[in-house]
């Protein structure tokens, strides 16, 4: 029996979705009927936001015609169309689901506005961080060119945001053990004038480069509206948007066991 197994196994592989490894292909399996009970309320809304919601990195997104699309088509779509996120019941996918008329208007607002911000947090992955020279409170200038084929890790954070300030000394302990390594940067924005930074820094150290930016574009033009957020910027493109600062090191200890 296993002689033949082994010999019609290619076979299976192609009829049943099994990988030559014998491990299973999980398929996305969406059942739509319980959406209409789940959007009648903002109780049965905030049960499914709560238990099923959960996006991440290794999140699978389909359009209302199951055809697989990027993270920013989804939540874009989400945003302007009038649709709802199903969760699929076998894995950590998510399908587009239209509705044609929501029995509850608060419910239709709170999925639009769970969907601009992981929008705004799609977009943002990818894009050119430095487009021009900046400098920091000391006056150091760091050109675009400086941070290609670096590893830079980023922080927005401003002077009144407590939990900002709290994990500084953290964070100095970081920048601290890897001061040696040249492919490894760590620079911060913060929309506070750059007076204020200098006063405020000369109290409570941060060895992070500090660079003053506006609200405007920190919140308009990058679409960062938390705070403290962290991010991790490889050869001037944001490649992730950490969780918080503690994914640093398993980032720098990842990149250097590649090499």
């Amino acid at each position: 029996m296993k002689i033949i197994l082994r010999l019609f196994l290619p076979l299976i592989c192609m009829f049943q979705f099994i990988s030559c490894n014998n491990e299973e292909k999980l398929i996305p399996a969406f059942d739509p009927s319980p959406v209409d009970t789940i959007i009648a309320s903002e109780d049965g809304y905030n049960r499914y936001y709560y238990q099923k919601m959960k996006f991440n990195d290794s999140s699978a997104y389909f359009d209302q015609n199951d055809s697989s699309i990027n993270s920013s088509n989804f939540f874009g779509k989400l945003y302007k169309g009038s649709f709802f996120p199903l969760k699929s019941g076998n894995s950590n996918a998510y399908k587009l689901i239209e509705i044609k008329t929501w029995s509850s208007e608060p419910v239709n607002g709170m999925i639009r506005g769970v969907a601009l911000q992981q929008y705004k947090k799609a977009v943002l992955i990818g894009r050119i961080l430095f487009d021009r020279a900046v400098t920091d409170v000391k006056g150091v200038t760091i050109e675009p060119a400086a941070i290609l084929k670096k590893a830079v890790f980023i922080k927005f954070w401003f002077i009144a945001c407590v939990p900002c300030v709290e994990e500084m000394p953290e964070l100095n302990n970081i920048v601290e053990k890897y001061k040696n390594d040249t492919t490894i940067r760590f620079i911060s924005f913060a929309f506070d004038k750059p007076a204020s930074l200098r006063n405020f820094l000369s109290k409570m150290p941060f060895k992070y480069h500090t660079i003053p930016v506006s609200n405007k574009y920190v919140l308009d033009t990058l679409g960062v509206e938390s705070f403290p957020t962290h991010l991790f910027v490889k050869d001037n493109r944001v490649v992730k948007r950490l969780g918080s600062y503690r994914e640093i090191e398993t980032i720098i200890k990842d990149s250097l066991q590649k090499n």
